[in-house]
């Protein structure tokens, strides 16, 4: 008996007893698949005809058909099998019928047997890249730490894999497209740039320790590498990557406020900034953001915007913070007397990108007549106190004015 729905399969058998006991057959002209579609309300309209249209002509996958006609994937494929079509497989992430993964598994009876996965091996490695990266985000440190280790200790006992395996990483590298390298330096750059201080410092750490492991032959080799990929990449840069570089790292300076020089210095000018730096030691005051050329780099500020002057930057004497107030303290040789309008123009940029800095001014002649009453002069200022002696260009135009 066949199947009045399918046609194809034979019908349902199943016995039972009669009124008298007795155990009879059952014959029902429906098959088990068609019963249960039945049963599980599938929908009346899926016919053979419907889905050789739908899965061979049209090119439709299971997921894609089940998805309109309101039912499951699996129901979709048992009545395609169920009507004797063989079902074409797709990846279920990009609907391509390339390049599935096919494995080799021991079925029931322990038979090797080759099967066809419903995904490709690229979206394969996305997914798999994204389930690892974010359990990694979660991961502990004492279990990254572990991780790290014992991974360490694989590839120590099996030196020749970890061979293989990165003469491979360089294969696929080498064979990117300037596109595809473009797309993996900017994203290394995003991730240097969202690091915070503790992952800064674990990275350093690492590669110290790294190195230290390392005979002195390894590390002139590594360093070495290192310098030539430096090298061979600032030489073979387009002229627009050389621009884009230039722009970030210029955006990156004016963000953060950060521009910085080591240059020669007048040694008396750096004599007292030394003797300040060691009083506010010594007096135990709260500063921070010390920046001096003999003690560190200048400090200097971005104010190409300003259009006051041709200037793109303005570096300052003596740069520091103590408690909430920022402070620069000028020292001016006996020529600043000629460019003194110069000098106006250069405080009036500074002020103008920071209009609560305190400028101090001090003339070298009056510090080499009485050094230690300019120095407990500008150690009171610097506590909150006030003296006239010492102000700003600008602040003596506005009392002249």
């Amino acid at each position: 008996m066949i199947c009045n729905v399918c046609g194809i399969n034979e019908g349902r058998s199943y016995t039972r007893k009669n009124k008298e006991g007795k155990l009879i057959t059952i014959f029902q002209p429906i098959c088990k698949q068609c019963l249960a579609n039945k049963s599980h309300h599938f929908p009346e309209h899926i016919t053979k005809e419907f889905l050789e249209h739908e899965h061979i002509v049209l090119n439709k996958s299971s997921t894609i058909i089940a998805k309109e006609n309101n039912t499951s994937e699996k129901k979709i494929s048992g009545r395609l099998e169920c009507f004797g079509i063989k079902e074409i497989l797709h990846c279920k992430y990009c609907d391509t019928t390339e390049n599935l993964i096919t494995r080799v598994i021991n079925n029931q009876f322990n038979k090797p047997t080759v099967v066809t996965q419903k995904i490709c091996y690229k979206c394969h490695k996305e997914t798999q890249g994204k389930t690892v990266s974010e359990t990694r985000k979660n991961e502990s440190l004492e279990k990254k730490k572990q991780r790290r280790e014992n991974t360490k200790k694989y590839y120590k006992e099996n030196p020749e894999q970890k061979k293989q395996e990165t003469e491979k990483k360089m294969q696929t590298v080498n064979n990117w497209t300037e596109e595809q390298k473009k797309e993996h330096r900017d994203k290394i750059s995003e991730t240097k740039q969202n690091r915070t201080e503790e992952q800064e410092k674990e990275r350093i750490e690492k590669f110290k320790q790294t190195m230290s492991e390392k005979t002195d032959e390894e590390k002139q080799e590594r360093l070495k590498k290192m310098g030539k990929g430096v090298k061979n990449y600032l030489l073979n840069r387009t002229k627009e990557e050389i621009k884009d570089f230039n722009d970030k790292k210029f955006a990156t300076l004016i963000k953060n406020d950060s521009f910085y020089r080591s240059n020669s210095w007048e040694n008396t000018s750096q004599s007292f900034f030394s003797i300040i730096h060691e009083f506010l030691i010594q007096l135990n005051i709260n500063y921070s953001n010390l920046y001096y050329s003999a003690f560190n780099t200048e400090k200097g500020i971005y104010v190409g915007d300003v259009d006051l002057s041709d200037n793109k930057f303005r570096m300052f004497d003596f740069y520091v913070k103590i408690n909430d107030k920022y402070f620069n303290i000028e020292f001016d040789e006996p020529y600043h007397d000629k460019r003194k309008s110069k000098d106006l123009i250069r405080e009036q940029e500074i002020l103008i990108k920071k209009p609560l800095l305190n400028i101090i001014r001090i003339k070298e002649k009056d510090y080499l007549n009485n050094p230690i009453k300019v120095i407990l002069d500008i150690l009171n200022i610097l506590q909150g106190g006030e003296n006239k002696e010492y102000l700003s260009l600008t602040e003596q135009l506005k009392i002249s004015q």
